[in-house]
């Protein structure tokens, strides 16, 4: 995503910014919104943790918020990331906490794709 230097793009900046923090977390308390993850995808990334010797720095957060339907902190992207975390035994892993703004959310996931 690319911003222009304007004063409508630095409000939408601080959006941003202000909609989520950073921080680290035990794998074991997220819940998945997805369970179809590819075993080729999460056997590269234990490779990758393999030789690390942990989370690679070049590796994402995973995306995450809390749910209050079932009061839990549910994935939003990252379920592979996820998975190959808990089965290397990671203890803590770093995610981007994002406030429970749906609509936010929705447009944050589509533009980190582009």
């Amino acid at each position: 995503m690319k911003f222009f230097l304007n004063n409508s793009n630095y409000k939408r900046i601080a959006e941003v910014v202000d909609s989520f923090y950073f921080d680290y977390v035990d794998p074991n308390i997220l819940e998945p919104t997805e369970h179809d993850q590819d075993d080729d995808q999460i056997k590269s990334l234990l490779f990758d943790f393999e030789e690390s010797r942990g989370w690679p720095d070049e590796l994402p957060p995973i995306s995450i918020t809390f749910d209050e339907d079932v009061d839990s902190y549910v994935i939003l992207n990252g379920h592979h990331r996820w998975k190959a975390a808990l089965d290397f035994g990671i203890d803590k892993v770093p995610v981007r906490v994002f406030k429970s703004d749906p609509v936010f959310v929705d447009w944050y996931l589509k533009t980190e794709e582009e």
